[in-house]
């Protein structure tokens, strides 16, 4: 009775093993599964890449303020993950909440005027300049808010 016993629980795992073996391995003896770890590390690791940073766009503070204005949203797919060098003329020097530069360039409506925040090391560049100075701005970013175009990560050129 015993041995029948064991013959039986035997017989049983080798055909569950022969099952799992079986689902596990293509013909040609390669793995069709991956463990899922694998599969979290794949997926988890495309999404946390930034995107590359495309060339460098010159462009107007005039251009910017029309470009934002005629389309917000089509604006600022098309400007996200660019370096934009802006030039333009000086309308004011401000400083921002944290104390860090801002240069608002003059755009022919000073309600739409494009706004280029600076860094806080930037202060000695940017104390001298006068309303109507030229000058060249490469920013990181862009966003729209409040009827403007707000250029972030500025660097005066």
């Amino acid at each position: 009775m015993n041995t029948s016993k064991h013959t039986l629980i035997l017989s049983v795992a080798l055909a569950g093993l022969a099952l799992l073996g079986g689902c596990r391995s293509h013909p040609s003896g390669e793995d069709s599964v991956q463990p899922p770890s694998r599969q979290v590390a794949v997926v988890a690791g495309h999404h946390a890449a930034k995107p590359p940073m495309q060339a460098k766009e010159a462009i107007s503070a005039v251009d910017l303020a029309g470009t934002f204005a005629a389309d917000p949203g089509v604006a600022a797919k098309h400007f996200a993950h660019r370096q934009l060098e802006i030039t333009g003329d000086v309308r004011s020097v401000d400083a921002d909440g944290p104390g860090v530069p801002v240069l608002t360039l003059a755009s022919g409506g000073s309600a739409t005027d494009p706004r280029m925040v600076l860094g806080a090391d930037a202060w000695s560049g940017v104390s001298t300049l006068k309303a109507g100075t030229a000058v060249r701005v490469l920013c990181s970013s862009v966003t729209f808010a409040s009827g403007r175009a707000t250029a972030g990560a500025c660097t005066l050129l």
